[in-house]
């Protein structure tokens, strides 16, 4: 079997890493009683965000959509997302006017 490429190592990295946040999560959750409420919530946020930009980064790594390595290192969470939305202009869901008319309702 050969070796990884370069694109399936970071991937793999990235999942591992995010393997190893969900544990740390779980494990500060089981013994939340140890913890001050407030640094429980913070850290339990940040672990989440960081997860939600794991997972985004291994899409783009992927669907082989990273074009400047730089974006592993520098966690620019617009870039990310704009290299999401370069993946499917549709994934995000758009926002809509519901209008009354004398015929029902009209969506804007």
């Amino acid at each position: 079997m050969a070796g990884l490429t370069e694109n399936h190592q970071i991937y793999a990295n990235l999942m591992d890493e995010v393997r190893i946040r969900i544990h740390a999560l779980r494990d500060v959750l089981l013994n939340k009683d140890a913890w001050t409420p407030r640094i429980l919530q913070e850290f339990s946020y940040l672990q989440l965000r960081m997860l939600c930009e794991q997972i985004a980064l291994g899409c783009l790594i992927a669907h082989a959509d990273i074009k400047n390595k730089s974006t592993l290192k520098d966690w620019n969470v617009p870039r990310i997302i704009k290299g999401i939305e370069t993946l499917n202009p549709s994934f995000y869901p758009l926002g809509i006017r519901l209008m009354r008319t004398k015929d029902g309702i009209h969506l804007d």
